[in-house]
């Protein structure tokens, strides 16, 4: 599936808030004439979109037919490509082998693509120093100072598989892209403020490798504008 993450709070069902579980949830609900919970293949916080998710579901044969019009009763920002049948023990979740991020950043504002990029036009920003700080990703192993919910963890370890640092001075935007076996809460959000801190001089490049290192521990941390990022692959 996939989902402009805009109007709710996340994937996550929770109370009094709109999320993309429960929409889902709802609408199958209303097709089966059941009760139904959905198991996705993990969480995007409050506005993060998703180009690429997957969820499992257990389901009669005979319901397959009703959950084919799942589309018809969703609303215009969420949208199921496929439905395929598993293997009874698979899981969205504990299958995942990687996942990959992207966050878009625009510098000039645009009505076009305001909902799905990040805006940080208030200074020029050192694009050299940034792109050097995010390849510097790579070689970090341990990313606790850059999880909100560190304690939710039995371990704050992620392997980096890949990154790439894409930037259009015709457009004048950056697309950062980051390829891990897991990512923590918060985690990417995070690193994209710091190197956007980096690229305006609020934070020094041997601060951010110490951080990186977990050689100090900074007070100070920047979180990014959830707009921009995007889950845009999952592997099995």
């Amino acid at each position: 599936m996939a989902y402009k993450g805009t109007n709710y709070r996340g994937w996550q069902r929770q109370k009094f808030v709109p999320s993309v579980q429960q929409t889902i949830e709802e609408k199958i609900i209303q097709l089966l004439r059941r009760d139904i919970y959905i198991h996705g293949c993990g969480r995007t916080d409050a506005g993060v979109h998703a180009s690429q998710f997957f969820a499992h579901i257990d389901l009669e044969l005979h319901e397959l037919e009703k959950i084919e019009r799942l589309n018809m009763v969703l609303p215009n920002d969420i949208v199921i490509k496929d439905i395929f049948k598993v293997e009874a023990n698979k899981s969205a979740q504990l299958d995942a082998v990687s996942r990959a991020y992207q966050y878009n950043i625009h510098f000039h504002k645009n009505p076009f693509i305001t909902l799905t990029s990040a805006l940080y036009d208030h200074r020029d920003y050192d694009l050299e120093k940034m792109e050097k700080a995010f390849y510097l990703i790579g070689e970090a192993t341990d990313f606790f100072q850059f999880c909100k919910t560190v304690k939710n963890y039995k371990t704050t370890d992620c392997k980096i598989f890949d990154l790439t640092f894409n930037k259009s001075a015709t457009s004048n935007t950056i697309h950062l892209k980051i390829k891990a076996n897991r990512f923590l809460r918060g985690m990417i959000r995070y690193l994209v403020g710091d190197l956007l801190a980096l690229g305006t001089g609020r934070l020094k490049l041997e601060k951010w490798e110490g951080t990186l290192q977990n050689k100090q521990e900074r007070k100070e941390k920047f979180l990014a504008h959830p707009q921009g990022l995007s889950l845009i692959e999952v592997k099995y």
